[in-house]
């Protein structure tokens, strides 16, 4: 999605630092700097090691991962944590939220920070996979055992009709993450799932529905 003025604000706390991971290779729309400006362009003097993460491999990504699958398991993770990692609308695009959530916590080292800014359930018609709730984040923190040191709720770009974002600033504090079982009986009900039929209306599924859909893509 992008990081707008407020998550750019929110982020530039943690700066300068000496490695941050970027979900998607983010432009920022913040006031000042010209539109098509990459993040870490931006960022790179104040950051040692700056990486963006996809699954399409282009110039202005460093790292091509399928956050779908297991990050260990893919030839071009090297196995390194960052002291950040930056999710502005990114694992809501990832069909296998628990997967990608699960990389995102594992890219982050124990007393590192995961900052998030996601679409709040109900908001961003036809935009992504996932809409979330704070009791979401709220949970999973607690599931995980991870510090909330911010929480709260934003219109992005000032679309207070369907443009709120849910916000938060996780520490990690353990290297564990929750299994796939604990994640889906604790959390599935806080937030929503959607996928767009051949008819171009969207279905909201279940975690079965999810699960089959990745089955398919093995």
């Amino acid at each position: 999605m992008g990081i707008t003025d407020y998550n750019f604000n929110r982020m530039k706390t943690y700066l300068p630092t000496d490695s941050l991971c970027e979900l998607g290779d983010q432009w920022l729309f913040v006031q000042n700097i010209p539109h098509h400006t990459f993040a870490r362009d931006v960022c790179k003097d104040v950051v040692v090691r700056y990486e963006s993460v996809d699954y399409l491999d282009k110039d202005s990504v460093s790292i091509v991962l399928d956050l779908n699958k297991d990050i260990n398991n893919q030839e071009d993770y090297d196995g390194y944590k960052y002291n950040v990692v930056t999710d502005f609308g990114t694992l809501e695009h990832v069909v296998d939220y628990y997967q990608g959530f699960k990389n995102a916590y594992n890219l982050c080292k124990v007393d590192g920070v995961l900052i998030t800014a996601n679409p709040k359930i109900d908001n961003w018609p036809g935009h992504g996979f996932h809409t979330f709730s704070i009791e979401f984040f709220e949970e999973l923190a607690k599931l995980s055992e991870m510090e909330i040191i911010f929480k709260g709720e934003y219109p992005a770009c000032g679309n207070v009709t369907d443009g709120w974002e849910v916000c938060t600033e996780l520490r990690k504090t353990k290297e564990e993450f929750p299994t796939r079982k604990d994640f889906n009986e604790k959390l599935s009900s806080l937030y929503r799932s959607n996928f767009e039929n051949p008819g171009g209306s969207q279905i909201d599924l279940n975690i079965e529905d999810i699960n089959k859909i990745l089955e398919t893509m093995k």
